[in-house]
């Protein structure tokens, strides 16, 4: 059982009040921000699920072409470049703060006098977490409920239920306990 919480007087209770009142208005301003932000999203990508949301600012490019599922997050300074393919983020994924997602790339393939930018979709499947700083590159799907490490380069597909890390990333173990369908 709990007890009830106990002011010092008249005084006290107007103390907790005021902070109360404080915090609110110190945090209002930022809750505001994300609200517009989401709205935005609402508005301009091709989809933005329920209960998706934005936290902080980040950069996105060719709205269009970027589908967000339902109840995922994406948060401050996260950068979505879909200028040549397509971004298609499923549902309940997690991009933490200052990852960056791709779809295009210089034609290495080319006399360097002549590389042009090329593109390819990229695919974050059901259930990912994409770490702090990741780059996700053109043309890789990350598989279902599969983590990507922090500060991990992503060159290739990734299997679902596994975690990835490094420079490039190299699975590193399998998702411990995955749900069950």
């Amino acid at each position: 059982m709990t007890k009830p919480l106990a002011f010092a007087g008249w005084k006290g209770a107007m103390r907790a009040l005021l902070a109360a009142m404080v915090l609110k208005l110190y945090l209002a301003p930022r809750h505001l921000k994300n609200t517009a932000l989401t709205l935005l999203c609402r508005l301009v990508f091709k989809r933005f699920g329920r209960g998706s949301r934005i936290n902080g600012s980040f950069l996105f490019f060719s709205p269009g072409e970027i589908e967000v599922g339902s109840h995922c997050t994406v948060n401050e300074g996260v950068m979505l470049n879909a200028n040549l393919g397509h971004i298609v983020i499923g549902d309940h994924v997690r991009i933490s703060p200052y990852a960056m997602v791709n779809t295009a790339n210089l034609d290495l393939n080319a006399d360097y006098r002549q590389r042009r930018h090329v593109g390819k979709d990229v695919f974050i499947d059901e259930g990912a977490w994409i770490g702090t700083n990741a780059i996700i590159s053109p043309g890789v799907r990350i598989g279902m409920g599969s983590i990507v490490a922090a500060g991990a380069v992503v060159t290739r597909d990734v299997e679902p239920f596994t975690v990835v890390g490094g420079i490039p990333a190299k699975k590193l173990k399998d998702v411990p306990n995955p749900p069950t369908r």
